[in-house]
């Protein structure tokens, strides 16, 4: 059995459309945009919005792009293209 494993992630774009004012309660929330596989990796993009309670817009946006790897122990055989699992 293999294991994910990030080897990169980034934030590719931040936006903060609303101030926090002090003592606001706030709660984040992730949204998967896309999964894109290519040469034994996944690229992962997801989007995580923060809210404030009784706030109208988000707080923040930010799209997070990252990089997957199967973890294989040292020594172990690859898996077939058959029997690999998607992420």
């Amino acid at each position: 059995m293999t294991t994910p494993r990030t080897i990169d992630g980034l934030t590719e774009k931040v936006r903060f459309p609303a101030p926090v004012p002090v003592g606001s309660r706030v709660r984040a929330g992730v949204e998967l945009l896309e999964v894109t596989p290519g040469g034994g990796r996944h690229q992962v993009v997801t989007r995580i919005t923060i809210e404030r309670e009784g706030g109208d817009k988000p707080v923040c946006v930010a799209d997070t792009v990252t990089v997957v790897v199967p973890w294989r122990p040292r020594g172990a055989e690859p898996r077939s293209a058959t029997s690999r699992a998607s992420i």
